[in-house]
């Protein structure tokens, strides 16, 4: 679950029950009677699990890392949402949090007047964004790969299948083609 950059200095960032944290934070995940999980309960029961995690330690990760992450992640959304309404395709995630990513940085350096700006800061955030898209677009590629891969695993076994109940090879070969976007 854990859609954020942990930080080294939180002790919920740093735990084994980060993800159960943050679901219960969230009200993802009830208590057994059903009710929400209060700050002062998660904290009980992380110490019933051998952890001890402070309120206030609980309530700096809510804050600090895990809301942001959400209103990241709600952007990166509704820019996908968006660009799709507008342009009638479908946009990738890694796609839409590289934009969301330049956008930020572009509004970050709108802020400062020119002559303020060290151009070491600006090339060192500008390579960062270079970065963060060279590493969306290996992503994206290796999410095709994969996707592609699945798809002929998927197709071999079908067409197996079919293979045996006597169809002919060329209609095993237009299934293959047809349906899964493949050909051998």
């Amino acid at each position: 679950m854990a859609i954020y950059v942990q930080s080294t200095r939180c002790k919920v960032c740093q735990s084994p029950l980060r993800d159960q944290l943050d679901q219960m934070l969230l009200g993802e995940t009830r208590k057994p009677d059903g009710s929400v999980w209060r700050v002062e309960d998660i904290v009980i029961w992380t110490a019933q699990q051998g952890e001890q995690i402070s309120t206030g330690g609980l309530s700096r990760h809510r804050t600090n890392h895990l809301l942001p992450a959400l209103g990241a992640a709600l952007e990166a959304q509704q820019v996908m949402e968006a660009i799709s309404k507008s342009t009638g395709k479908q946009m990738s995630l890694q796609v839409a949090f590289t934009n969301v990513l330049i956008h930020k940085l572009l509004r970050f350096l709108e802020q400062f007047d020119p002559a303020e700006i060290e151009p070491k800061a600006v090339g060192g955030m500008l390579l960062t964004g270079v970065r963060a898209v060279q590493a969306s677009l290996a992503l994206e590629k290796a999410e095709r790969v994969f996707s592609k891969d699945q798809a002929a695993a998927a197709a071999d076994k079908v067409v197996g299948k079919l293979a045996t109940r006597n169809l002919d090879p060329e209609t095993l070969e237009t299934i293959r083609q047809e349906i899964y976007g493949l050909s051998k």
